[in-house]
């Protein structure tokens, strides 16, 4: 009986922030996806600017106007990474990562290749012929193959270049997952990319269990953070803000398992609030 209600403790614990949490002034933050899509742009932001935090940004294109990362090397770091689709490409990327002085302590994976296609009409989609298979393939190279690869490079080889102080200081490292809230209900829409973002969550529970069974102490937290549906691009765009500093939010607090950007419910209810239409809009 002792050892249940300890196992439930220490997985309650877990969950209301123990371990590992963000701190702007200490942490590293690598983001794939920092600027081909507004929650990235947000995340960059967000960390930059309101919390002065150094930021490695991989992606394809270094578009974060208006930000003033740029202007800021000291905070801002951008890694390209020509084809997210292409595994040399990543390679590359990883190379000129490992080349860095600077080494990242949190990593988020915002890939959204293909999230635009959850707005198209039913007469939009597109059929199951030679080109969808191709742009299929495209999107889930970008959004799981080339977010397990930087997450597997990273804890074979970022991470362990910091790990002694940062158990030493307790600060640990974090893995973010954004994946979305259609994933869990049936959809009519956005099939490549909600597929993709499918993988992302059996891929997120996968690391999470390993790192678990790992008998060390490299403690490595994981969060796994649903974005809700949206109505259309600018609704998209005007979320995208509130998306990213609640993200951030659940960093600073050490949250762990399950969350729903941009939602005050609690976990439990996850499965629950996808059977309501609307409950985002």
């Amino acid at each position: 009986m002792k050892k249940i209600i300890h196992k439930a403790l220490v997985n309650f614990y877990e969950h209301v922030g123990l371990g590992k949490k963000f701190h702007p002034s200490h942490d590293i933050v690598l983001i794939i996806g920092g600027s081909s899509n507004k929650l990235g742009i947000e995340l960059c932001k967000t960390f930059i600017k309101d919390y002065h935090t150094k930021v490695i940004n991989v992606d394809t294109t270094d578009d974060i106007n208006g930000i003033g990362a740029k202007s800021n090397e000291k905070l801002y770091t951008f890694v390209s990474c020509k084809d997210f689709s292409d595994i040399g490409c990543i390679e590359e990327s990883m190379l000129s990562l490992q080349n860095l002085e600077i080494h990242p302590t949190v990593l988020i994976n915002n890939m959204q290749e293909g999230i635009k296609s959850t707005l198209l009409k039913e007469d939009k989609f597109l059929k199951l012929d030679d080109e969808s298979l191709c742009e299929f393939e495209k999107i889930v190279r970008y959004n799981l193959q080339s977010v397990i690869l930087i997450t597997k490079f990273c804890l074979s080889n970022l991470f362990p270049r910091v790990h002694v102080e940062a158990q030493e200081k307790g600060r640990g490292f974090y893995i973010v997952n954004i994946s979305t809230i259609l994933t869990l209900k049936p959809s009519k829409s956005g099939t490549h990319f909600i597929t993709s973002k499918c993988g992302i969550n059996s891929f997120h529970d996968g690391i999470t269990s390993e790192l678990k069974l790992k008998d060390n102490n490299f403690k490595v937290k994981t969060l796994l953070a649903y974005l809700p549906n949206f109505e259309s691009e600018e609704h998209w765009k005007i979320l995208s803000p509130n998306f990213s500093k609640h993200l951030v939010q659940c960093l600073l607090e050490g949250r762990y398992g399950d969350t729903i950007l941009g939602s005050k419910r609690s976990i439990g209810d996850i499965l629950l609030i996808t059977g309501f239409k609307n409950s985002f809009t």
